[in-house]
């Protein structure tokens, strides 16, 4: 009979042992998977954003350019010519006219809070928990660890920092109320980021990277705004 006990308690040990190892296997591929969904959908984002850029699956600004000038030569050649009309005023006036149509605010993606880790905890901890997280997520990001004379590395540093803090984003608990202000702080996170992977592409897209330069300045004022309003709204707020 106590054998029987002995074999009885084995197997069941075996069941749990064999049961825990089923959890735990179902956990990491849990983690695995959402990890490989989050990537996704932050690739896709970003794409969004450096299509907004010009980028697309046949050109990019620049060749959009080249085109451009093609067809204005053919025109001045089969047409009446205007004298004034040189190459270089001619490239002048054609890139003039190419950033001066673009629309930085079209970079800036839109977030799907169904992506976020959202807390129902509303409470005065649960808020400096936050911000705390997101003070440190933000100062080891962005120029953290950059060597800026070196403009070799520099710009892969920087895309590099930024993918690691807009994936950090994504995990943070985020309290309801604050949801609107971090889905805002991560699209233009994501934004940024296509705009240093753009200007780290010059070569390929010089015209491109131009339009980049003149989102980032684009964005920065945004970040300001959204700064106001989150203190504006700290402010106002009463804690549960």
């Amino acid at each position: 009979m106590g054998f029987l006990s002995n074999k009885k308690v084995i197997g069941l040990a075996s069941l749990s042992l064999l049961g825990l190892f089923l959890v735990v296997l179902y956990f990491i591929g849990s983690w695995s998977l959402k990890k490989s969904n989050q990537q996704e959908i932050i690739n896709n984002l970003t794409n969004f954003s450096l299509s907004a850029l010009g980028d697309n699956s046949s050109s990019n600004l620049t060749s959009r350019l080249t085109d451009a000038l093609t067809q204005e030569v053919i025109t001045q050649n089969t047409s009446n010519p205007d004298p004034s009309l040189t190459r270089e005023a001619l490239i002048n006036k054609l890139t003039s006219e190419t950033l001066a149509n673009f629309d930085p605010a079209k970079i800036i993606p839109v977030i799907s809070t169904q992506d976020l880790n959202i807390s129902s905890n509303t409470s005065s901890k649960a808020i400096d928990n936050y911000l705390n997280s997101l003070q440190t997520i933000i100062s080891q990001g962005s120029l953290s660890g950059v060597n800026l004379s070196d403009k070799t590395s520099a710009l892969p540093q920087i895309v590099s920092n930024y993918e690691n803090m807009i994936s950090a984003l994504y995990k943070v608990s985020v309290p309801t109320n604050l949801v609107e202000f971090h889905s805002r702080e991560l699209s233009l996170l994501l934004a940024k980021l296509a705009v240093y992977k753009k200007i780290n592409d010059f070569e390929q897209d010089p015209l491109g990277a131009i339009a980049a330069i003149k989102s980032n300045d684009f964005l920065d004022s945004e970040f300001e705004i959204l700064k106001q309003d989150l203190n504006n709204f700290l402010t106002s707020i009463s804690y549960e």
